[in-house]
């Protein structure tokens, strides 16, 4: 193409994506577009593939000289007509917004105040292009997600929790843990490249696998909740739920394959490091899922949890395409949250004690059993004071 034909190509093609995000704003149907039912969808996921990608001034561009007459009074009110600066400003944001509700539709709620914290923060970054943009949206979410504390104490159940798992720990377990540090294994740390645990061996661990709202931090604001912390009792992975269906499962792969290209780092951060990549967030959270559905009975547990809604078609065909979409891919060095939870799921699926406390859990799931564990050990102590008076009599 000839640099006359590539503009006019970016010309036309930026005027019919501007109508289309106005027509979507003010709930107007295109008759062209919805002359299929399958046409809408299309549409937005050919907007979300890479290779589709418009630079995104090219949309401020056109959008500034174009604004529609509704949004133009809106925009223009307050605002000395002189005063250009403000107005690029002021249009930019609606644009963003405008973008924003139709490229996130199903990923999480936005807010409907336009003056929000979060199109403000979006604002101020550089956004090369709507693909961008999602993937901006999704870091900018996580990281405003409020944070909740790792050690939640909850009296009197966690004390009593601790007192009848702990006393068996340490009456059945105590010699052979000394034994391993004897030997030198007690100090052995997790291979870091071995892979994760499934979410059936997990709960097998004791990890409890808990779904949370995708309108906290979006499907990125995965946690690992410890209720105590001092004696590495396994914790409570959260995991935002995730609808598999045909668009998201696109845009999912092209937000993988964007991080793998290289995405550019945010405004006010890696700037001591020039020509610093940003990090791969989405990238990792392939890794941790295609960790977590290793078989059959792995999904059936998250969809149990409502972790997953799969709407893309069999079990088998969800394991192929996390396998596929991790396949060649390579995650960078920089430290995300979610990578520090591959890394502490990586501690219980190793970790010894994890499993030992996952042994003891098996004696505290009912009340019999609690019963059953008091009177043992209150036998076992009696046990050893008789004993021990008998030997040493006052």
């Amino acid at each position: 193409m000839t640099d006359e034909e590539t503009v006019r190509m970016l010309l036309l093609d930026g005027c019919f994506i501007i109508k289309h995000l106005y027509n979507i704003a003010k709930g107007e149907e295109e008759e062209e577009l919805y002359a299929t039912r399958w046409s809408p969808a299309q549409l937005r996921i050919d907007l979300g593939l890479l290779e589709n990608q418009m630079p995104f001034f090219v949309l401020e561009e056109i959008f500034y000289h174009l604004t529609p007459q509704t949004f133009q009074r809106k925009i223009t009110r307050g605002v000395a007509m002189d005063d250009d600066k403000t107005m690029r400003q002021r249009k930019r944001h609606k644009l963003i917004v405008m973008a924003m509700w139709y490229m996130l539709k199903g990923w999480f709620e936005l807010p409907k105040r336009e003056s929000h914290k979060l199109y403000r923060d979006i604002a101020e970054e550089e956004v090369h292009h709507l693909l961008h943009l999602v993937h901006l949206a999704h870091l900018v979410k996580v990281d405003s997600a409020p944070k909740s504390p790792l050690c939640e104490w909850q009296w009197p159940w966690h004390a009593l929790q601790l007192l009848l798992c702990i006393l068996p720990l340490l009456l059945l377990r105590l010699p052979l843990q000394m034994c391993r540090c004897c030997g030198g294994g007690g100090g052995k740390k997790p291979d870091p490249k071995a892979n994760i645990a499934s979410a059936s061996q997990l709960q097998g661990l004791g990890v409890k696998i808990r779904m949370v709202e995708r309108d906290r931090g979006g499907i990125l604001d995965v946690r690992l909740r410890k209720s105590l912390e001092i004696w590495q009792i396994p914790p409570e992975l959260e995991v935002p739920a995730l609808s598999v269906e045909e668009a998201t499962a696109v845009l999912l792969q092209n937000l993988v394959a964007y991080e793998q290209e290289g995405t550019p780092a945010r405004q006010g951060q890696d700037q001591q490091t020039q020509g610093q990549k940003g990090k791969d967030y989405f990238t990792t959270y392939a890794f941790l899922m295609y960790n977590l559905v290793s078989s059959t009975e792995d999904i059936a547990k998250l969809q149990e949890k409502g972790v997953l809604l799969n709407n893309f078609g069999s079990h088998e065909t969800i394991i192929n395409y996390f396998k596929n979409l991790c396949r060649w891919n390579q995650r960078s060095n920089e430290d995300t949250p979610i990578g520090k939870v591959l890394d502490r799921l990586r501690e219980c699926s190793q970790y010894q004690l994890y499993r030992d406390w996952a042994e003891a859990k098996k004696y505290m799931d009912s009340p019999v059993k609690i019963l059953a564990l008091v009177v043992s050990t209150l036998l076992a102590i009696s046990t050893i004071l008789q004993t021990t008076t008998a030997f040493y009599p006052k």
